[in-house]
C-alpha cells in the first residue's frame, strides 16, 4: 500500500486513478481545512458525497491505515508544526487540531510521541527532526 509522505505527494496516484485521485485530493483538502471540527469524518464523507464505509475503505486502500488513524496522524503532524512554529498556547493548538480539551490533546500527544506537548516544544529543535511515516520523529 502507498503511504502518504506530505501534502504535495502524489503517492495516492499509484493506488487510485482518475476520479479516485480527485476524491483523495478533496479528502486531504477537507481534512486540512476542517481539522478542528468534531465531526470531521462525517463532514468529509458529506463533502466527497460518499458514505462513511466507502470513505474508510478508500483511505485504507490508498494509505494503508484506517480513516481514524489517518486523521489522528494529520492532527498530530499539524500540532507538532504549530508547537515548533508558533507561540500559541497548548489549549489553542489543541482546539485547532480538533480536541476540545487540553487534557485529551495532551494525553493523545503523549501516547503518540512519547512526550508531552510542552516538552516537545522545548526540546525538539527543527534540525534534529525528520519526517518518518508522516510524523516528525527524532532523527
Amino acid at each position: 500500500m502507498a503511504k502518504r509522505g506530505d501534502k504535495n505527494s502524489d503517492d495516492a496516484d499509484t493506488v487510485v486513478s482518475g476520479s479516485g485521485q480527485d476524491t483523495i485530493r478533496l479528502i486531504l483538502q477537507c481534512i486540512e481545512r476542517h481539522m478542528s471540527d468534531a465531526g470531521l469524518e462525517q463532514r468529509i464523507a458529506s463533502e466527497v458525497n460518499m458514505d462513511r464505509d466507502g470513505l474508510s475503505l478508500l483511505i485504507e486502500q490508498t494509505f494503508g491505515q484506517t480513516l481514524e488513524a489517518y486523521i489522528l496522524q494529520e492532527r498530530m503532524r499539524a500540532a507538532q508544526r504549530m508547537l515548533l512554529e508558533s507561540s500559541a498556547s497548548i489549549a489553542a493548538i489543541a482546539r485547532a487540531v480538533g480536541y476540545p480539551s487540553t487534557s485529551a490533546f495532551t494525553s493523545i500527544f503523549r501516547k503518540q510521541l512519547r512526550m508531552a506537548p510542552t516538552t516537545f516544544r522545548k526540546t525538539a529543535p527543527l534540525e534534529k527532526l525528520t519526517s518518518a511515516g508522516g510524523m516528525l520523529r527524532w532523527g
